[in-house]
């Protein structure tokens, strides 16, 4: 997304003061229609075993103390994180999910449908879905992307369900490993490598 566009965004912008003073006044609407907060009792829970998690966590616990919410962290292993959130035992919670781009339609579903979806979106946003459903069938990519961030930019300001960075996962294969076929989905069978050997060239010293 443009730095322009993401720049009216909650939560972006320049003028830090002005974005604290913000996040403030939500806050305190917030409050005065719902009642106070006891933020010391909501635990932000992260995973141990994913590096980034806990890494962004604590990002996370920091920009909220400059507004005065103080939030606990609850580090565990991943397995149990997932747990909480498939039954929905969580206040907050950093998620992970790694997603091949080879079928954007996929990924932007994965992210973006709110409708009745998935076990981590429990809030629905009509407009996002229709716009889903719209960008699924333009061709102009430059035209595409307008939609897209559009849709972010709904996703974004309605604070329910955050992404919070994208990040690129690369690797590098030697041409003496066989029987690894390349899928568009790395959650598939060949992602646990069960068909997959060495032909491992001879090497001066074994000679």
């Amino acid at each position: 997304m443009p730095r322009e566009i993401r720049a009216q965004l909650i939560g972006y912008g320049h003028d830090m003061a002005q974005r604290h003073d913000h996040a403030k006044e939500l806050l305190a609407t917030y409050e005065k229609d719902k009642g106070k907060i006891d933020w010391s009792k909501i635990k932000l829970q992260c995973a141990t075993t994913i590096k980034f998690s806990c890494e962004n966590a604590q990002v996370v616990q920091q920009l909220l103390k400059k507004i005065n919410v103080n939030i606990g962290l609850e580090p565990m292993l991943f397995s149990q994180l997932r747990a909480n959130e498939v039954s929905g035992n969580y206040w907050l919670s950093i998620l992970g999910a790694a997603i091949d781009f080879d079928d954007s339609i996929d990924t932007f579903g994965q992210w973006f449908v709110t409708k009745g979806g998935r076990w981590y979106q429990r809030h629905s946003v009509p407009e996002i879905d229709t716009l889903y459903e719209q960008q699924k069938f333009i061709a102009d990519p430059e035209e595409r992307k307008k939609v897209i961030w559009e849709m972010d930019k709904l996703a974004m300001n309605d604070a329910a369900y955050l992404i919070l960075h994208w990040f690129d996962l690369h690797h590098v294969r030697w041409n003496f490993v066989k029987g690894w076929t390349i899928t568009p989905d790395i959650r598939s069978t060949n992602a646990r490598m069960d068909y997959v050997w060495l032909d491992l060239p001879e090497l001066p010293h074994t000679r």
